[in-house]
């Protein structure tokens, strides 16, 4: 093999590493297309002397391309790029297996960095999905805060009619006390003015603790809505009715996904205490009972890859059913302190 030959034969090869390291780190159809090119250059440098022996014309402007110092400048700092590129990327993802396992029980499960890269994407989704929401969802709390703002309009037109009410209540009373023309008539007067106004502020004091308390479940309302919605929303990461999916679900995504719908499932259940009459709100949700875990379900115990995996999936499917008891309880006690 001659100088020109062996010159031509490594730039084709260190063009095909340049294209392999891009279609490791691409995705679909451009992850296939640099792999393509190449597949293509390695071939060609493998059996470069009877391809230039076959087509010389073409041998001979990939000669001319091939021993000019500017290409091999040009591809060797591709490579040095991607090379400091392709470091930092194996430092992130191994930061981002050690967050992912780090949680995992003893028995450990399988976090391959790409499956991390690939729930990053999907998280990325989930966001911009849920961005769309909050903005509907701040439209709507915008609307409850301005019938709110009517409804203490309104308030305010009422005690200011109740004041001037008790004013000519007091006027009346005076004028009565000065008709007496006794002291036992006189007494009677400051008496009966006093019992008027006794009794028109505890009134007044009952019906703004009835609009306080409608006030605060209406805010409490805002705020349920606002994490139920979020919580629907993780059904299509977690939840198989008709096991339809099942199979392909990777499951220390599916586990990370269900740590956020606890997390969830706890600020709703704060929020939602007031109304629950004492009772522990995430302690009724997270029950499982042991007895709770038999009978016929939706899905084959084969269709999951282990045991532990079995228990948690249908640990879920319990702590959902009774989170959808609570809250239709919780429910019924907002509507009730809000009308």
């Amino acid at each position: 093999m001659d100088q020109n030959t062996l010159t031509i034969v490594l730039f084709f090869f260190a063009s095909a590493l340049l294209l392999g390291v891009e279609a490791v780190k691409a995705q679909g159809r451009l992850r296939y297309t640099f792999a393509a090119g190449s597949g293509i250059f390695i071939f060609s440098g493998i059996f470069w002397t009877p391809l230039a022996t076959t087509f010389p014309v073409f041998a001979r402007q990939i000669a001319s391309v091939a021993q000019t110092p500017i290409s091999w400048f040009v591809l060797l700092v591709a490579i040095f790029l991607l090379s400091r590129e392709g470091w930092g990327t194996s430092l992130k993802l191994g930061r981002a297996k050690d967050e992912i396992t780090g949680d995992f029980d003893s028995e450990g499960w399988p976090g391959e960095a790409i499956q991390t890269l690939e729930a990053v994407w999907q998280s990325t989704d989930d966001i911009k999905k849920q961005a769309l929401l909050t903005s509907d969802q701040l439209s709507r709390s915008q609307a409850r805060f301005e019938e709110l703002r009517v409804l203490f309009d309104d308030i305010r037109g009422d005690i200011v009619t109740a004041n001037a009410t008790a004013a000519e209540a007091l006027e009346a009373a005076k004028a009565t006390a000065k008709t007496a023309d006794t002291v036992d008539g006189r007494l009677a007067g400051h008496l009966h003015i006093f019992a008027e106004q006794k009794s028109h502020m505890q009134a007044l004091e009952k019906t703004v603790d009835v609009l306080l308390r409608s006030r605060e479940a209406q805010k409490t309302r805002i705020a349920l809505d606002s994490l139920e919605e979020r919580i629907k929303n993780f059904d299509a990461l977690l939840y198989f009715p008709e096991a339809e999916g099942i199979r392909d679900t990777k499951w220390d995504v599916w586990q990370q996904n269900e740590h956020q719908w606890r997390t969830a499932v706890k600020l709703w259940a704060f929020h939602a205490s007031r109304y629950a009459d004492g009772d522990d709100l995430m302690a009724t949700i997270l029950s499982t009972p042991q007895e709770s875990f038999y009978g016929t379900w939706s899905f084959n115990d084969s269709d999951l890859p282990n045991a532990d995996t079995i228990h948690r999936y249908k640990a879920f499917c319990i702590m959902r059913r009774n989170f959808a008891d609570v809250k239709a309880k919780v429910d019924d006690a907002v509507w009730s302190a809000s009308y």
